[in-house]
């Protein structure tokens, strides 16, 4: 099995991301490819009481620009990162391991990092410091087409919910919309805690 993985930056990625890198020594984050406004980068999904919830950095340029994924910036004319903590508390304040993480998570949202590629590592560094993740993180440092020593996962995993997936666990509001799969990786974490790693390697992605 190959021990490094390539994989695009999320922010606070998908379980489906954390599914198809968890198992391996070595995350190597692409820094180089264009940006494209489909691709989601900047939004990560939570479960609300009526319906998920997506949360969206704003950019300076907007989605629509065409720079590299490294030189994309943030936005700060609004307080967003009071308005995504506020949701996130309010959406799993009486999840069973909420207040286990509140206070380091709520910390993080302290952070103000001019690029958005800063944000995403740092929410990728306090993921896997939960999931107790001991491997090493590099980036790229030139776009490269293929990789042969490494698994190649760049934009494969999708950032947005879905139905038919490998594992199950008790969520917040379960009872009103069944269960959703492939949430933000936080509704795994606040859901079952320190088990998380567990259901991530139920049905783990072969290299």
């Amino acid at each position: 099995m190959k021990q490094t993985v390539i994989l695009e930056s999320q922010y606070f990625g998908s379980i489906d991301y954390y599914q198809a890198s968890i198992d391996f020594s070595y995350l190597k984050i692409e820094q180089y490819l264009r940006w494209e406004k489909g691709r989601h980068l900047n939004r990560c999904y939570l479960l609300g009481p009526n319906t998920p919830l997506v949360l969206s950095v704003p950019l300076e340029a907007g989605r629509g620009q065409k720079s590299l994924f490294k030189d994309v910036k943030i936005s700060y004319r609004e307080n967003w990162r009071v308005r995504h903590w506020r949701s996130i508390h309010d959406a799993y304040r009486r999840s069973p391991w909420f207040e286990y993480y509140a206070h380091t998570l709520e910390a993080l949202f302290k952070e103000r990092p001019a690029d958005l590629a800063v944000w995403n590592r740092l929410t990728l560094e306090w993921v896997l410091k939960q999931l107790k993740w001991e491997g090493k993180i590099e980036v790229t440092t030139a776009l490269i087409d293929n990789y042969p020593d490494a698994a190649d996962r760049r934009l494969q995993s999708k950032p947005e919910p879905a139905s038919g997936v490998g594992y199950a666990y008790p969520q917040v509001f379960e009872d009103r919309h069944g269960f959703v799969g492939n949430l933000c990786i936080l509704d795994l974490l606040f859901c079952e805690g320190p088990a998380a790693g567990e259901v991530l390697r139920r049905g783990p992605i072969s290299p």
